[in-house]
């Protein structure tokens, strides 16, 4: 015969979730800063090689800083159908140097991936150029 379980409720209330997701995005953002700066030259190379230098990447990449969803970016770069965008999409998004994201009102959207934001602005001032 199976014996009933004990009652181990705990109560929490969402103030206290809210501050503990707070103090594990921080860490995370530390995280993230300390691993860019000591990556910085992978991560150089990884985005370089992503852009390929192609001005129509850099120019995702740079349009990316705000979330931009994909009639955004395809009216930005004129383009005449979702296929040219996502060929120019593609390889930045398998290195992750673009991430599509859930934005506010529920739409998709693409941004910078964190570890590229994390860049120094004048490293990624020159991967742009």
């Amino acid at each position: 015969m199976v014996d009933k379980l004990p009652d181990y409720s705990i109560e929490i209330s969402s103030g206290q979730l809210w501050g503990e997701l707070q103090e594990i995005k921080e860490r995370l953002s530390t995280i993230e800063s300390i691993d860019s700066y000591v990556h910085r030259d992978k991560l150089t190379e990884i985005v370089s090689a992503a852009l390929g230098g192609k001005s129509q990447r850099k120019k995702v990449v740079s349009l990316c800083a705000e979330a931009q969803t994909r009639q955004e970016l395809t009216a930005a770069l004129e383009l005449g159908s979702p296929q040219a965008l996502d060929h120019i999409l593609r390889p930045l998004r398998e290195q992750h140097v673009i991430l599509e994201e859930t934005v506010k009102d529920g739409a998709k959207a693409f941004v910078q991936s964190r570890l590229l934001k994390k860049l120094p602005k004048t490293i990624l001032d020159a991967l742009l150029k």
